[in-house]
């Protein structure tokens, strides 16, 4: 059971330097450049879903997304003190004009705006705990992630990620991308060992 007075006295948590400039750089061209892995329209690709589509590269990238993914449980334990399974990665392209509305990753309420239907299932993740954002480039305008209950906003570097606990007590949002595509790997985690990815 998790403690939400540990997790409601933390802000979120910026980690610098999770993967180096040449990996950032290797997973932007995959991105960019690879036919299977980002077709016309196509926002998202998932973790558990690559070996299936992606030939050679494959074996880079998903070393990159574990260590994201590893990073930001390492870091949910360090700094708010629980032990989470990584449950759900994706690697996600944001085009120029897009922003994302306030929300929590943990499930749907009353007070949860969810009118940027493109980026929502209609699963409930009410078994989230924790979720990661990493910034996989930072040469674009806008693309902040903010958090009107904490008075935060963040612009991260290329490498870093961002963790947060799930709940509707980290209500965040997506400024509009401007400039550049905006590309980042997103990981949910879950409290139970039974939701791993």
């Amino acid at each position: 059971m998790q403690d939400t007075n540990i997790m409601q006295n933390k802000p979120p948590i910026e980690i610098k330097g999770v993967l180096n400039r040449d990996t950032c750089l290797k997973l932007h061209n995959f991105i960019d450049t690879d036919p299977i892995a980002f077709k016309e329209g196509y926002k998202t690709i998932w973790y558990n879903t690559l070996h299936k589509k992606m030939g050679a590269p494959f074996a880079q990238v998903e070393h990159a997304l574990n260590t994201v993914r590893f990073s930001g449980q390492k870091s949910v334990l360090d700094y708010y003190g629980e032990y989470s399974y990584p449950e759900n990665t994706q690697l996600v392209r944001w085009e120029i004009g897009e922003d994302m509305d306030c929300h929590s990753d943990f499930s749907p309420t009353a007070d949860n705006n969810r009118s940027n239907q493109k980026f929502w299932n209609s699963t409930d993740d009410s078994y989230r705990t924790y979720s990661g954002i990493f910034y996989i480039n930072d040469d674009y305008e806008g693309g902040e992630i903010y958090f009107p209950q904490w008075d935060m906003s963040i612009k991260p570097q290329m490498g870093s990620q961002v963790i947060f606990p799930s709940t509707d007590d980290y209500f965040h949002g997506v400024k509009e991308v401007r400039n550049s595509k905006r590309y980042t790997i997103t990981t949910w985690y879950a409290g139970d060992i039974k939701y791993v990815e």
